[in-house]
Protein backbone atom coordinates (compact mmCIF):
# COMPACT_ATOMS: atom_id res chain seq x y z
CA UNK A 1 0.00 0.00 0.00
CA UNK A 2 1.44 3.37 -0.84
CA UNK A 3 1.97 6.04 1.82
CA UNK A 4 -0.68 8.38 0.42
CA UNK A 5 -3.51 6.16 1.69
CA UNK A 6 -1.81 4.47 4.63
CA UNK A 7 -2.92 7.00 7.25
CA UNK A 8 -6.19 8.22 5.78
CA UNK A 9 -9.74 7.04 5.42
CA UNK A 10 -10.80 5.80 2.00
CA UNK A 11 -14.08 4.79 0.43
CA UNK A 12 -13.88 1.13 -0.51
CA UNK A 13 -15.88 1.79 -3.68
CA UNK A 14 -13.03 3.97 -4.95
CA UNK A 15 -10.75 0.92 -4.96
CA UNK A 16 -13.01 -1.69 -6.56
CA UNK A 17 -13.27 -2.47 -10.25
CA UNK A 18 -15.67 -4.99 -11.71
CA UNK A 19 -14.37 -7.23 -14.44
CA UNK A 20 -16.01 -8.36 -17.64
CA UNK A 21 -17.56 -11.78 -17.89
CA UNK A 22 -17.16 -13.14 -21.39
CA UNK A 23 -19.04 -16.37 -20.71
CA UNK A 24 -21.60 -17.08 -18.01
CA UNK A 25 -22.57 -20.67 -17.35
CA UNK A 26 -26.25 -21.39 -16.67
CA UNK A 27 -27.00 -23.72 -13.77
CA UNK A 28 -28.62 -26.17 -16.17
CA UNK A 29 -25.20 -26.59 -17.83
CA UNK A 30 -23.35 -27.58 -14.62
CA UNK A 31 -21.89 -31.07 -14.60
CA UNK A 32 -21.11 -33.15 -11.47
CA UNK A 33 -17.45 -33.33 -12.59
CA UNK A 34 -15.37 -32.03 -15.46
CA UNK A 35 -12.35 -30.07 -16.62
CA UNK A 36 -13.22 -26.59 -15.33
CA UNK A 37 -14.90 -25.78 -11.99
CA UNK A 38 -17.84 -23.36 -12.06
CA UNK A 39 -17.82 -20.72 -9.34
CA UNK A 40 -21.10 -18.90 -8.79
CA UNK A 41 -22.81 -17.02 -5.99
CA UNK A 42 -23.97 -20.11 -4.11
CA UNK A 43 -22.67 -21.07 -0.67
CA UNK A 44 -20.74 -24.00 -2.17
CA UNK A 45 -17.27 -22.90 -3.23
CA UNK A 46 -17.48 -24.91 -6.47
CA UNK A 47 -21.03 -25.25 -7.77
CA UNK A 48 -20.33 -27.66 -10.63
CA UNK A 49 -18.09 -28.21 -13.64
CA UNK A 50 -17.96 -27.78 -17.39
CA UNK A 51 -15.74 -29.40 -19.99
CA UNK A 52 -15.59 -26.55 -22.53
CA UNK A 53 -12.28 -24.85 -21.62
CA UNK A 54 -13.03 -22.03 -24.09
CA UNK A 55 -15.76 -20.81 -21.71
CA UNK A 56 -13.40 -20.41 -18.74
CA UNK A 57 -12.72 -16.96 -17.27
CA UNK A 58 -9.76 -15.55 -19.17
CA UNK A 59 -8.93 -12.53 -17.04
CA UNK A 60 -6.33 -11.83 -14.39
CA UNK A 61 -6.16 -14.13 -11.37
CA UNK A 62 -6.69 -14.12 -8.47
CA UNK A 63 -10.13 -12.56 -8.46
CA UNK A 64 -12.87 -12.08 -5.89
CA UNK A 65 -16.25 -13.55 -6.82
CA UNK A 66 -19.17 -11.74 -5.21
CA UNK A 67 -22.77 -12.96 -5.20
CA UNK A 68 -25.27 -10.12 -5.73
CA UNK A 69 -28.12 -12.01 -4.09
CA UNK A 70 -26.27 -14.07 -1.49
CA UNK A 71 -23.49 -11.57 -0.58
CA UNK A 72 -21.10 -14.51 -0.70
CA UNK A 73 -17.43 -13.69 -1.29
CA UNK A 74 -14.94 -16.16 -2.75
CA UNK A 75 -11.21 -15.74 -3.36
CA UNK A 76 -10.41 -17.65 -6.56
CA UNK A 77 -6.83 -18.19 -7.66
CA UNK A 78 -7.30 -21.03 -10.16
CA UNK A 79 -8.86 -21.35 -13.64
CA UNK A 80 -12.66 -21.43 -13.42
CA UNK A 81 -15.89 -20.67 -15.27
CA UNK A 82 -18.27 -17.98 -14.06
CA UNK A 83 -21.73 -19.03 -12.96
CA UNK A 84 -24.53 -16.88 -14.35
CA UNK A 85 -27.09 -14.81 -12.48
CA UNK A 86 -25.83 -12.45 -9.81
CA UNK A 87 -22.15 -13.33 -10.00
CA UNK A 88 -19.77 -10.37 -10.03
CA UNK A 89 -15.99 -10.45 -10.44
CA UNK A 90 -14.05 -7.78 -8.60
CA UNK A 91 -10.46 -6.76 -8.00
CA UNK A 92 -8.93 -3.84 -6.20
CA UNK A 93 -7.89 -1.08 -8.59
CA UNK A 94 -4.46 -0.49 -7.09
CA UNK A 95 -2.62 0.04 -3.82
CA UNK A 96 -4.16 -3.05 -2.23
CA UNK A 97 -3.01 -6.63 -2.00
CA UNK A 98 -5.96 -8.65 -3.32
CA UNK A 99 -5.86 -11.23 -0.53
CA UNK A 100 -5.91 -8.48 2.09
CA UNK A 101 -8.71 -6.80 0.17
CA UNK A 102 -10.72 -10.04 0.18
CA UNK A 103 -10.38 -10.43 3.95
CA UNK A 104 -11.21 -6.76 4.50
CA UNK A 105 -14.44 -7.20 2.57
Amino acid sequence: MNNSIRNSEVLIGDYIKTLRKKHKIRKSEYLPNGAIPVVDQSQAFIAGYINDTKRAYDGQLPVIVFGDHTCTLKYVNFPFAVGADGTQLIRPTKDFDIRYFYYAL
